[in-house]
């Protein structure tokens, strides 16, 4: 499990339409890209990519020498799946799709692909515990590092006149099916589920008391019809809405409506970074945890993007990130770049050509800790009140929404906060920082 250090004191994508093809092209083999010779190479969850792809692309872009920009390569087939492989430490003998990042100002100009066939992996993402994979423990020679927090948004197709859903209900939807009766979703084919080797099927599954492996919408494993009087698999007219990535929800969910069905009876989960880059096509509902006496959104509201229902601990689906990489008997990481890369997430590492990867968790639409007001340890356990060495509230909301909050002053030196025992943290005045923590 990792660990968070605390102080002493606490203070309260994917697109629907259709597209023109485009024209065919061959990816490399990996091995055969010039970046290749100075990368690292990781396997895990999709969530983080845009993460990736942000602080990738910057430093790829910035003036620090070539030698001190390794190139990123990611793998990402899902948390559970990507992890194990990682432990594995290599990659499939059968070609996989790899992104590598590049000097880009947008992700298209700046992501490439790749074919990586028998790859060695250095380090694995996932967006919960590696212990919510089922059947996997965390073996003595891995070790767990905090990565940016990152949400969980119960989905709907944006004509939905639904605003809202709680546990209970999805408990019935995703346990029964249409037997569940919870309306309006009780015809099930605009419901969508995800594998159950991804973070946010894995965390889903968790807040709402039913197991991974038993979502409705799936085939009956070993389901023959001659042992129910000829009766056909009750599930098997839903496999198609059982998928494997947030572009695959978003298809599913359009597919349904175009085809006649009820924008009312679409539901789905993916990672906030997405449903956030994806709002003129679909809606996030507010979720109303089991024993939370109303609902709420991840934002203040459907049009903000302050997460601080996250960041204060008033919504429930939300997990700090892992980084996992190999380490030593000192418990310290055995590949050098491994622990640069997750030294820059962790500010003990200072990053090439001076790149904010705080800016680059935001822009990306994750939350770094030090922009969190209450935390947990896992991704179901219990919240508490935090308080971040060096918090960035205001430097976080400034980037996230695109305007620096009414009540935020700000700031290049301590001298220029006002109010007594203020700093100057990420430019802006913040009402501590711990000693030891850097002005500015």
């Amino acid at each position: 499990m990792l660990s968070r250090r605390k102080l002493a004191f606490a203070c309260g994508v994917a697109t629907f339409g259709a597209s023109l093809p485009a024209l065919a092209q061959t990816v490399p083999d990996c091995v055969d890209v010039p970046e290749y010779a100075n990368a690292v190479i990781g396997a895990g969850g999709s969530a983080i990519s845009p993460t990736l792809s942000e602080v990738a692309r910057a430093i790829a872009g910035s003036d620090a020498p070539a030698a001190d920009k390794f190139t990123i390569f990611y793998w990402a087939p899902s948390a559970c799946i990507g992890y194990r492989a990682f432990n594995e430490g290599v990659s499939p003998a059968t070609a996989q799709a790899f992104t590598y990042y590049v000097a880009g100002t947008t992700p298209a100009l700046g992501e490439r692909k790749c074919n990586g066939t028998g790859l060695p992996l250095s380090f694995s993402h996932m967006g919960s515990e590696v212990e919510l994979c089922a059947g996997e423990t965390r073996a003595s020679n891995v070790g767990d590092f905090p990565a940016p927090i990152q949400s969980i948004n119960v989905i709907a197709h944006k004509d939905s006149n639904e605003s809202k859903i709680s546990a209970e209900a999805l408990h019935y939807i995703f346990g029964y099916g249409q037997n569940g009766q919870v309306a309006p979703w009780t015809a099930g084919d605009g419901v969508v589920q995800r594998d159950d080797t991804s973070f946010v099927h894995n965390i889903i599954a968790a807040h709402i008391k039913v197991p991974a492996t038993a979502f409705w919408w799936d085939k009956t494993p070993n389901y023959a019809p001659e042992d129910h009087g000829g009766t056909p698999d009750p599930k098997a007219q839903f496999a198609d809405n059982h998928v494997t990535s947030n572009g695959a929800t978003f298809t599913t969910i359009a597919k349904f409506v175009s085809t006649g069905g009820a924008a009312n009876q679409t539901l789905g989960y993916i990672s906030g970074s997405n449903a956030d880059k994806a709002r003129d096509q679909v809606k996030t509902l507010a979720f109303q945890a089991i024993d939370q006496r109303w609902a709420v959104l991840p934002d203040e509201n459907e049009t903000s993007l302050d997460k601080i229902n996250v960041r204060q601990g008033n919504y429930a689906l939300w997990a700090p990130g892992h980084f996992y990489g190999k380490v030593g008997a000192n418990k310290k990481l055995v590949d050098a770049k491994v622990a640069k890369l997750i030294g820059w997430f962790e500010r003990t590492e200072a990053t090439p050509g001076n790149v904010d990867v705080t800016r680059s968790i935001i822009t990306a639409g994750d939350i770094p800790e030090c922009a969190m007001q209450a935390y947990r340890d896992t991704a179901v356990g219990p919240i508490y009140s935090y308080a971040p060495q060096k918090p960035c509230g205001c430097y976080f909301e400034t980037i996230a929404t695109g305007a620096q909050p009414a009540a935020c002053v700000a700031c290049a030196a301590d001298s220029e906060c006002a109010a007594d025992g203020e700093k100057c943290n990420y430019g802006y005045c913040e009402a501590y920082r711990a000693a030891g923590e850097s002005e500015g």
